[in-house]
């Protein structure tokens, strides 16, 4: 009787232990600059995440670096794309002059870097739109796309969305943070 009383008790211990770790736990809101919650990243960081977009029914899933660098006063936006088995497929260079986008030899040049993802993945997307999605707290709306934030991490002193969800029209980008570091 009294193994059968502490396996019970051991068993709800166990279960109420699980329940509290698996609450969700809620985030004040950051203060907001420009309109954004991106105030909460620094102004020059690297990541690495892993990103699916699908469209219709074409999906691609690929690996994203990306680093934010202030040189000289502007701001400079490198991102690589890699296949799921680390082989890069292009580069993508963007600064106030424009976007470069370098597949192998070939090379591509556009006033906007959304004209250049486009191309490449069928999704417009700037790093500006890209920065607004990862500092979203919560459920929301940016231009076009509706936000869907699964969860909210912090990486140092930077809180933002490591898996969240982005769709329009038919499009969807789903976005799994694995790496963030501030420069």
């Amino acid at each position: 009787m009294i193994t059968r009383f502490l396996a019970f008790s051991l068993g709800m211990l166990c279960v109420l232990l699980g329940v509290g770790c698996a609450a969700v736990p809620t985030v004040p809101p950051a203060d907001v600059i420009g309109g954004s919650d991106a105030a909460a990243l620094p102004a020059q960081f690297a990541l690495r995440a892993r990103v699916g977009v699908k469209q219709d029914e074409r999906q691609d899933s690929f690996t994203l670096t990306w680093e934010r660098l202030r040189e000289n006063g502007e701001t400079l936006d490198l991102m690589r794309i890699f296949t799921p088995f680390g082989s890069q497929v292009a580069e993508l260079r963007v600064d106030r002059a424009g976007a470069v986008l370098r597949r192998g030899t070939d090379e591509m040049a556009a006033e906007r870097a959304t004209t250049l993802s486009e191309n490449l993945l069928g999704v417009a997307i700037d790093p500006d739109l890209l920065l607004r999605w990862l500092a979203s707290s919560g459920a929301t709306t940016i231009g076009a796309w509706q936000i869907s934030v699964e969860r909210l991490e912090r990486f140092g002193e930077a809180r933002l969305a490591s898996r969240l969800v982005a769709s329009r029209d038919g499009q969807t980008v789903r976005i799994v943070i694995d790496e963030f570091a501030a420069k």
